[in-house]
């Protein structure tokens, strides 16, 4: 399924085959998309890119995990608004729940459903 979304979409993720997936997916459906690999560098594009959407996962490498990051951005009032995506390997209400309180909008456990994850970008506002 193709929609121009015309988003800008941070992907923070680990596997880069992964992240090099989504990033493909988006852009063939109009978004401009960067990548950061861990925490510390996903922070440090967040701020120079000005995304509207991230999408993160949160067992990330480094010093800040996913769920550090959408502390952080919630704090930093020249990020907002962002959307905040969580993408994890573990969907279990309490990871959800955590998730949530650490301020995302949305939860998807790996793999992502393409369509799935379209279609959400797809009715959140743009900025």
């Amino acid at each position: 399924m193709m929609k121009n979304l015309s988003q800008r979409v941070l992907i923070i993720e680990d596997d880069a085959d992964s992240a090099e997936s989504l990033k493909m997916l988006l852009e063939l459906n109009a978004c401009a998309v960067e990548t950061a690999s861990d925490g510390e560098s996903g922070l440090a594009a967040a701020r120079s890119f000005k995304p509207q959407i991230i999408i993160c996962d949160i067992g990330l490498p480094g010093k800040i995990n996913g769920l550090e990051i959408a502390q952080i951005i919630k704090q930093d009032d020249s990020l907002h608004p962002v959307h905040l995506i969580a993408l994890s390997g573990y969907g279990q209400t309490e990871d959800i729940k955590k998730t949530q309180n650490a301020g995302f909008h949305h939860h998807l456990v790996k793999p992502a459903d393409f369509d799935k994850l379209i279609n959400l970008i797809a009715q959140i506002p743009k900025i």
